[in-house]
């Protein structure tokens, strides 16, 4: 990439960078979840 965008373009970059980083923490959040279950779970035995 040059570095030069349009307006337009600079609103759809960022929108999809947020859009990204909302995917990647939904998964993260998951993931978390699934292990410290797994964790408790051992525990408990």
């Amino acid at each position: 990439m040059d570095g030069i965008l349009t307006g337009e373009e600079f609103e759809k970059a960022v929108s999809m960078a947020i859009d990204g980083c909302k995917k990647i923490y939904e998964l993260q959040k998951e993931a978390l979840k699934t292990k410290y279950m797994v964790v408790k779970e051992v525990g408990e035995e």
